[in-house]
């Protein structure tokens, strides 16, 4: 049998249209959620840091002013655990939560 170059090219061709055509298929049956999940790892870890930033400057400010962390939970009227959290960045910083520990502490700990 000779080699046919033609013959070669010809096969390959339709080899590749037909590839490209189960491959199209199959991915408009099953549409990628890469990027949505990909957008909110993203906004996940950004929230994490600042989580970390608000906690960081909390345990700052408790060093500065010599508290403990039972005699924040008394200025601020909640429990030893939350404020374990708080210091730990477990907790969902709301806009209210961090103007209570501004308060507590006379100082901003975060700005926009």
């Amino acid at each position: 049998m000779v080699f046919s170059p033609i013959k070669f090219l010809a096969n390959l061709t339709m080899s590749i249209k037909y590839n490209r055509e189960k491959f199209e298929k199959i991915l408009s049956r099953t549409p990628s959620k890469w990027a949505e999940k990909h957008k909110a790892k993203k906004e996940s870890n950004s929230l994490g840091q600042d989580s970390a930033m608000v906690a960081i400057n909390v345990l700052t400010l408790l060093e500065e002013k010599k508290w403990s962390q039972e005699q924040l939970a008394q200025i601020m009227n909640i429990s030893p655990k939350e404020v374990s959290k708080i210091v730990k960045g477990k907790v969902n910083f709301s806009i209210e939560l961090i103007a209570a520990i501004e308060k507590a502490f006379g100082k901003k700990i975060m700005s926009i």
